[in-house]
């Protein structure tokens, strides 16, 4: 419900400004992409990729920075 009410909040502050809203698996359902859509946004469901390692990317940035 507070994601619905988010999306009139955005639409009446930022209008036109936002074109997609993109958010996680838990917000694919009809009643908030039907909000989303009465804002005028789009919206993208991102799914969880199986293959990604969480904290990958950083783990290598420290390990090059400590070198």
């Amino acid at each position: 419900m507070s994601a619905k009410r988010l999306l009139t909040r955005l639409a009446s502050v930022y209008g036109h400004s936002i074109g997609t809203i993109v958010a996680d698996p838990l917000y694919d359902d009809d009643p908030f992409c039907a909000a989303a859509g009465r804002a005028g946004y789009h919206t993208v469901i991102r799914r969880k990729d199986p293959d990604r390692e969480p904290g990958k990317s950083a783990r290598k940035a420290v390990g090059k920075r400590d070198l």
